[in-house]
């Protein structure tokens, strides 16, 4: 008989110790799993300060000291709050809290990498576990998170807000004034300017602007006289040439009506060129195209140095008319080239060049806001396409049709080990303890019978 107890109890100590080892090597494995890296150093955590947002909440902040490799450990039971904080940010997860606490650590020390919004009761502690692949060991951390602490108090940054007084008189070209910051952030400081930056008043700017026409018209010139500085504007010029007119429209690309003081416009004309179309030079005129319709304008013909020049009050089309002379022989006049052949097909190719230009620079915004509306489509369409993906597979949680957490379904599958399998819900254990009864009650029925 006693050797028989003695038999039984070695038996029960050999199943005591594969259940220990089972659940070792199980443990073991769920760390390696869940977590990705290995920890081979030391992990601290931190409730970093507090902040009071004056409206009877706060803000804590949280940090780490991670000694080892890049590691994630997702929001559960081996990184979760104790419980719900009352009118908090926090969340729960399944069964854990999530105060959006930190659960990607990098290595290296990191302050105040997150925080949550709670009402500043004492109570609230961060539980987070780790496991020592290299000293098999599971290493619990906490942190308390309470305002009871002044020194948690968290430093808020000194903004300076400066107060100057008046500028000085010009010395040397030079003006000065002192500046004090009333937060105290700062030491009071003295600023200078050049007097001579300072603008006039009344000040005027000339903008000169000229084309080449290669027509009866050879050169455009533009001056313009205005009230701000509008040199960095840029200008279309578009040609139009006809048997009777050559004109230019043009078209700056921002309104300066408002700024114009005045301009003046200047047609230089080819006067070899009149002569050979039979163009009466008395005739050349110049008008301003409103609407559709050309008015005349007051102008000046000078016929020694072949322009036609009038002052202009706005920006728009204007344009140098022309007429032949009346000869009685228009035969002659006719076997001559007129303007609607070689000088007018000239000026259709320069004028079309200019233009072709314009709509070229025209063609090729719109162009690039095509392409911009091209980019937006595809990003609209790759967050479609993520939609549809379901869940997304970093966010540390088992949803959707996940079989762990962000593994399995649309995730990568699950590297489960087949120990790991048979130990879910604990039946592993279940079943060594249904054996191990068996085993009992089978000797003590023998011993019984025995006797």
């Amino acid at each position: 008989m006693e050797k028989r107890v003695k038999e039984i109890i070695v038996f029960l100590f050999l199943i005591i110790g594969l259940l220990i080892l089972v659940n070792k090597a199980s443990l073991q494995y769920t760390g390696m799993s869940i977590y990705e890296g290995e920890i081979t150093g030391n992990m601290e955590i931190f409730f970093e300060c507090w902040e009071n947002n004056s409206d009877g909440t706060y803000n804590a902040y949280f940090g780490y000291n991670n000694e080892n490799n890049e590691t994630n450990i997702p929001v559960g039971h081996d990184n979760r709050i104790n419980k719900l904080p009352n009118n908090s940010s926090c969340q729960k997860t399944g069964n854990y809290v999530d105060c959006n606490q930190p659960t990607n650590f990098l290595m290296g020390r990191h302050e105040k990498v997150s925080s949550f919004t709670w009402d500043g009761k004492s109570g609230i502690v961060w539980h987070l576990k780790y496991i020592d692949i290299v000293k098999n060991t599971l290493t619990p951390r906490t942190v308390s998170i309470s305002t009871e602490n002044s020194s948690k108090e968290c430093e808020m940054p000194c903004e300076p807000e400066w107060e100057c007084g008046n500028w000085s008189e010009c010395v040397n070209e030079t003006s000065q004034r002192i500046c004090i910051d009333i937060n105290n952030c700062e030491q009071n400081k003295i600023e200078q300017k050049n007097c001579t930056t300072e603008i006039p008043e009344n000040v005027t700017y000339s903008r000169m602007i000229e084309f080449e026409y290669d027509n009866i018209t050879k050169i455009i010139k533009i001056n313009l006289l205005t009230s701000e500085n509008i040199s960095d504007a840029n200008f279309i010029l578009i040609p139009n040439s006809s048997e009777n007119m050559n004109s230019i429209e043009i078209i700056p690309e921002y309104d300066i009506n408002d700024v114009l003081l005045k301009a003046n416009i200047t047609f230089y004309y080819n006067k070899s060129l009149i002569n050979e179309l039979n163009i009466n030079e008395s005739t050349l005129k110049l008008k301003n195209n409103i609407n559709n319709t050309w008015e005349l304008l007051n102008y000046t013909i000078n016929i020694n140095d072949s322009y036609v020049f009038t002052e202009i009050n706005h920006i728009s089309e204007y344009g140098l008319f022309f007429e032949k002379n009346n000869i009685e022989n228009s035969t002659e006049s006719n076997e001559t080239t007129s303007p609607s052949q070689s000088p007018s097909g000239g000026s259709g190719s320069s004028g079309g060049s200019s233009g072709e230009s314009s709509e070229s620079s025209l063609n090729e915004e719109i162009s690039t806001e095509t392409s911009e509306e091209r980019v937006l489509e595809n990003e609209k369409d790759s967050k479609r396409k993520l939609e549809k993906k379901g869940p997304l597979c970093n966010d540390g949680i088992k949803n959707g049709d996940e079989e762990g957490v962000d593994c399995g379904g649309l995730c990568e599958p699950c590297n489960k080990s087949l120990l790991e399998k048979l130990n879910t819900l604990g039946w592993l254990n279940y079943i060594l303890f249904v054996l191990l009864l068996a085993s009992l009650t089978t000797l003590l029925r023998n011993e019984i019978i025995r006797k």
